[in-house]
């Protein structure tokens, strides 16, 4: 696994399964970027987050970021 950061994207909306997961490569988005900056960077991983945590638990979850 990498040092990048999954996180539940509440600004993405939800389908009424949860917020989505999603994954940002830590070093190239700075603190306190807007929204915009970092659309580029977003990679969705899973809907919703019983789906992470089966593609956790069978190895298969993405682990690399987006970089652009």
């Amino acid at each position: 696994m990498s040092g990048d950061a999954y996180c539940l994207d509440t600004n993405g909306g939800t389908s009424g399964t949860g917020s989505k997961i999603v994954l940002f490569p830590h070093d190239e988005v700075p603190e306190g970027a807007s929204f915009e900056d970092i659309e580029p960077y977003r990679l969705e991983i899973a809907l919703p987050l019983t789906e992470f945590l089966s593609r956790f638990a069978d190895q298969s979850l993405i682990d690399r970021a987006k970089y652009k």
